[in-house]
């Protein structure tokens, strides 16, 4: 499995080849209540989304998690996919974070990002 890393970002793939056509994506990160980030877990859960990736940043909190087993991971963002079935019109991608990063170009598309690639809604 190959791994994509920008100049602060990592994202490690666990899966390759989704075969997804013009995914939406949907992202939900911590707020006030962590409702964003708790609706896009539930939306994972209730699709039966599958995990593809993590989302790793030198933005993100210089902290760990540490797992029932005692063993610490570094805080990530992670990314799932859901393939449409009978009547549903597109595919999804659910971005599910628990860190907002602390971005230097706020307000601003990420500077990684080709700009022929970008669409902001």
């Amino acid at each position: 499995m190959r791994d994509i890393a920008f100049k602060d970002i990592t994202i490690v793939f666990e899966k390759e080849e989704l075969g997804l056509e013009a995914p939406i994506l949907l992202e939900g990160l911590p707020g006030v209540g962590n409702v964003g980030k708790l609706a896009a877990e539930h939306l994972v859960s209730e699709v039966k989304a599958e995990k593809f990736a993590s989302i790793f940043s030198k933005y993100f909190p210089p902290q760990v998690m540490v797992e029932e087993n005692g063993i610490a991971r570094l805080v990530s963002n992670e990314l799932f996919f859901h393939k449409k079935t009978g009547a549903e019109k597109h595919d999804l991608i659910v971005l599910v974070g628990t860190q907002l990063g602390q971005l230097e170009n706020y307000g601003r598309p990420p500077n990684w990002a080709p700009a022929d690639r970008q669409k902001i809604i």
